[in-house]
């Protein structure tokens, strides 16, 4: 779950019980464009740096020797890692057809959604 209305998740809370949003909210989802047309879904604190990865063959096997790469959408707003991996595996499971709808600002997801029952397709 996000960290909604001061309402903490655990994963929030550093290991002596503090909160620190900026360590609990600083994840992002992104989906790659390959070389063969082919969509590449991942999560990380920093895109550009974790895109730079991929180029350079550092990245996921799945990009390697599928350049160029561009990326074609990210989450607009950071969200804990817990989140990020539920909304990867959710992207992941979408057809191509709804990837490419969400890239080109078509649909949504509702991150409200995340927060309360897990994932949603708006």
């Amino acid at each position: 779950m996000a960290c909604v209305d001061g309402a903490w998740e655990r994963d929030c809370l550093n290991s002596c019980g503090e909160k620190f949003q900026s360590q609990c909210l600083q994840w992002f989802v992104y989906l790659l464009l390959c070389g063969d047309n082919s969509l590449y879904c991942g999560i990380a604190k920093n895109v550009e740096e974790r895109f730079a990865a991929h180029v350079h063959g550092k990245g996921a096997r799945y990009t390697r020797g599928r350049g160029p790469l561009q990326v074609a959408w990210k989450l607009d707003a950071p969200v804990t890692h817990s989140d990020a991996l539920k909304l990867e595996r959710f992207i992941k499971r979408l057809s191509r057809d709804k990837k490419m709808r969400l890239i080109n600002g078509l649909d949504a997801v509702d991150l409200g959604a995340v927060a309360k029952t897990g994932i949603s397709w708006k």
